[in-house]
């Protein structure tokens, strides 16, 4: 029974006898033909596969055009010639020494710039009193307002600023360079845990300065080996006028005058074998009996002696003017003695030692200002590119010849592997020769220990008795109280 609409019928028939259409199978129905002219609807699994293949599509285009985008920023914020500049705090050395090897720096390395900048140390008075301004300006640049990609500090500092130091990358400045080709002293003062921390241009020691015209006047022939020498022989040097010195024999004994009074009674410490700092628990050890005895032989000179008194001028200044046989400083203060007096007859020698002095015992001690990286440095890797390439020994040697074109003198090698003039270099074969019985003591703030020593040092001079352990002990507390207050 046909149960279609007689509407739809007759409609199909009118449209048929209007237009001829192809024949139409009887197995076609109306519904058929209506759903011959569209797609199949798609499934749901159609659907959502489509979907995620349109999000892959658009996650890929989104990261390459950011990755374009980012590759772009980058191209442009640091193209392929860009210069870094890196900024260089020294020390001592004017422009003129440190320029022509920077220059030739800059040619081998066109990417990396320096900027020398010499610093004022703040020695300001007659006497090269100690100000200290360069140290607050180092913790400041260290701890705050950085901006400075090396800088110049005493080895003694290293400790209280090493958490501050950014040390070298060993694929730049590999720690194995320096244990093999430095000096033991400079070793161990500038590695730790297999990285290099600072690194020195130069390495000195506290050594005797001699006037072999005074020791010939005076029918001696070569300078004292040990302390027992030095207390026959300077009475021979002395030349006294109304009770009153007017030629020393050695400056030694008294705070106010000497400069390098600290470092010659921690000299004296040391080869007493005095530990003088406990490291392990930060504070100063050496109030001790052998403590004592070490301050009492050193103040002897003075009280007892009498080779040297607290009214004198400064020994610097007795020393330039040929009225001081022997004085002990670090060794570039020869720089010093040949600008103040050209015509200057001086040597240099070890320093003393105790009579029988043991081979275990370090008998010197090292003082020497190096090169550090800070951790807040603008430019760390430029700046131990530049600090690797400046240290090694074809640069040393150039740096050592411009010293002496500057001073007339050139400073001691750190490194074994370099060979120096003793014409030009005279206190490095005494350096170098010191080296393996020289040690570095790491005093955390080498103005505020030198400060307090040298005004405690200053208190004996009027004192009528020997010091006693309970006024060493006094200056043991008072520097555990400032200088390791905020460790």
């Amino acid at each position: 029974m046909n149960t279609q609409d007689p509407e739809k019928i007759t409609q199909i028939t009118d449209t048929a006898s209007i237009e001829e259409s192809p024949t139409i199978p009887a197995s076609i129905t109306t519904v058929d033909i209506e759903h011959s002219d569209k797609k199949a609807t798609p499934s749901h699994e159609d659907i959502i596969k489509k979907g995620k293949t349109m999000l892959i599509v658009i996650g890929v285009v989104l990261l390459l055009f950011f990755l374009l985008i980012l590759l772009a920023f980058k191209n442009k914020a640091k193209p392929s010639n860009a210069v870094t500049t890196i900024t260089y705090w020294g020390l001592w050395e004017d422009k003129d020494v440190m320029q022509p090897l920077i220059d030739e720096f800059e040619q081998s390395h066109p990417n990396i710039k320096v900027n020398y900048i010499k610093q004022d140390f703040g020695f300001t008075s007659e006497n090269y009193a100690y100000v200290g301004n360069y140290y607050a300006s180092v913790l400041e640049r260290l701890t705050k307002t950085g901006g400075i990609d090396i800088m110049r500090v005493h080895v003694s500092w290293i400790p209280n600023i090493i958490n501050f130091i950014s040390p070298a990358d060993n694929n730049i400045f590999p720690a194995s360079e320096v244990e093999k080709n430095y000096y033991e002293p400079v070793v161990k003062a500038s590695v730790f845990n297999n990285y290099v921390y600072n690194i020195p241009l130069y390495m000195d020691s506290l050594v005797m300065f001699y006037n072999p015209g005074l020791f010939k006047k005076a029918n001696i022939e070569n300078p004292p080996t040990n302390w027992e020498q030095v207390i026959t022989d300077a009475p021979k040097l002395t030349i006294k006028e109304n009770g009153r010195i007017v030629q020393a024999g050695v400056a030694i004994g008294t705070g106010t005058n000497i400069f390098h009074s600290p470092q010659t009674l921690l000299m004296m410490f040391t080869q007493a074998n005095v530990p003088v700092i406990d490291y392990s628990n930060k504070k100063f050890v050496f109030a001790t009996e052998e403590g004592l005895a070490g301050l009492k032989y050193y103040t002897d000179f003075a009280t007892k002696s009498k080779v040297w008194s607290y009214t004198l001028p400064s020994d610097l200044k007795m020393f330039v003017e040929c009225r001081l046989a022997m004085l002990f400083a670090p060794s570039w203060r020869a720089v010093n003695f040949k600008a103040s007096n050209p015509q200057l007859d001086f040597k240099i020698a070890p320093p003393p030692v105790l009579p029988g002095a043991r081979n275990d015992v370090n008998q010197y001690i090292a003082s020497y200002y190096t090169e550090i990286v800070p951790q807040n440095a603008p430019h760390k890797k430029e700046a131990w590119i530049f600090l690797h390439w400046l240290s090694q020994p074809e640069q040393l040697e150039k740096f050592y010849q411009l010293q002496v074109q500057a001073h007339k003198i050139a400073l001691p090698s750190p490194r074994k592997d370099v060979k120096q003039d003793v014409t030009t270099s005279p206190a490095s074969p005494i350096v170098h020769e010191m080296a393996p019985k020289t040690t570095t003591w790491m005093l955390y703030d080498q103005g505020v220990w030198e400060k307090q020593v040298r005004e405690f040092l200053t208190t004996l001079e009027n004192q009528e008795n020997e010091p006693t352990l309970e006024q060493l002990r006094q200056l043991e507390q008072s520097l555990n109280q400032t200088i390791f207050k905020t460790q």
